[in-house]
């Protein structure tokens, strides 16, 4: 399971998977998501906070990537990779930040870690695909948007999955952000 939680355009967290809840301090749902997570950079600088740079490049519609920071845990603090999502309704002025946390050894740093693989080269549909996916959207709603059948839709997810070497729509955002696919 991924950790992920959805925040809110105010900074509070709307929805978490159970994995979250598993690793987050307890009850966080309505609260501020800095409240909870109290984030730290690479460097050890308060990361976490309201209006923080992500929520920020949000309300400019700017597209955060891939980003690692310390987070305080049930049972401790631990290092942590995030990729973030935004999604906007159609004529709405707010958004929704999807975090996907993946927790990093503690020897884990990005300018020293093992660069992630790339991956094999998606095609065109599949970079669309993609970004369907990092909104959230159904396989449904993809191919409706696309103007492909849902089995078509389906097959492009798989072979995204294939690819990235994932095994749901989680882990393919995360690992998207982390090849800067997103």
């Amino acid at each position: 399971m991924i950790p992920a939680v959805v925040i809110d355009e105010t900074g509070r967290i709307v929805a978490s998977s159970r994995a979250a809840q598993a690793l987050l301090p307890p009850a966080i749902l309505g609260r501020s998501c800095h409240e909870v997570l109290e984030g730290d950079d690479v460097f050890g600088n308060l990361f976490c906070r309201e209006r923080c740079a992500v929520s920020e490049m949000a309300w400019r519609r700017e597209t955060p990537r891939y980003f690692e920071m310390t987070i305080h845990c049930r049972d401790r603090t631990r290092r942590v990779g995030c990729v973030t999502t935004v999604q906007r309704s159609p004529g709405a002025t707010g958004f929704r930040l999807l975090h996907v946390f993946r927790p990093l050894d503690a020897s884990a740093h990005r300018g020293s870690a093992t660069p992630a693989p790339r991956p094999p080269p998606l095609t065109r549909r599949e970079r669309e695909v993609l970004g369907m996916v990092a909104r959230l959207e159904e396989p449904g709603r993809i191919a409706a948007d696309l103007g492909i059948a849902v089995s078509t839709a389906r097959r492009h997810l798989r072979a995204l999955q294939r690819k990235l070497g994932s095994r749901g729509m989680l882990e393919t955002i995360y690992r998207a952000g982390e090849r800067n696919l997103l």
